[in-house]
């Protein structure tokens, strides 16, 4: 019934709506189904006045309800305390985190919800990607970067 639906993005990507009616099942050439869990990149930012360990505790909550959802994370990066490009909820710096996740899109939105009720975290963003790099990112390339420049310039 509905299995003959496919929508597509402006981008050119096709997806497929969920289905509701028993029955409906995705077309036997979606590679991804249904149930199967997508691959997310989530970043997230921190007040500046809190401590350090407050960080990680922040990070240690997200990291457990990823696993109480049955998924996985893939990779953690902390970029430290950067500057905002403007100011958000007052602040003008924050700690930056960014995780790498592998998880089911309903458990996503209860993840983002959580967040959205944190007091410590001021912003956050979920981007569904195709496949998630083994390598560093670009913010931890530029940070050991600027670490040896650092080092070098004594």
């Amino acid at each position: 019934m509905g299995a003959d639906v496919v929508y597509t993005h402006l981008n050119g990507g096709v997806f497929y709506p969920r289905c509701s009616l028993p029955g409906d099942e995705p077309p036997a050439g979606n590679p991804k189904g249904i149930d199967k869990m997508s691959l997310y990149e989530l970043t997230f930012i921190v007040r500046p006045d809190v401590p350090t360990t407050q960080v990680e505790t922040v990070l240690g909550r997200v990291q457990d309800f990823v696993k109480k959802a049955k998924g996985k994370v893939n990779k953690t990066e902390q970029w430290g305390l950067r500057t905002l490009a403007y100011p958000i909820k007052k602040h003008t710096r924050g700690y930056y985190t960014y995780v790498g996740l592998n998880m089911d899109g309903d458990a996503i939105r209860d993840l983002e919800r959580q967040l959205e009720l944190s007091d410590d975290v001021i912003r956050y963003l979920t981007v569904a990607i195709d496949e998630l790099s083994k390598e560093p990112t670009q913010m931890m390339k530029a940070k050991n970067r600027a670490a040896v420049e650092e080092d070098f310039s004594l």
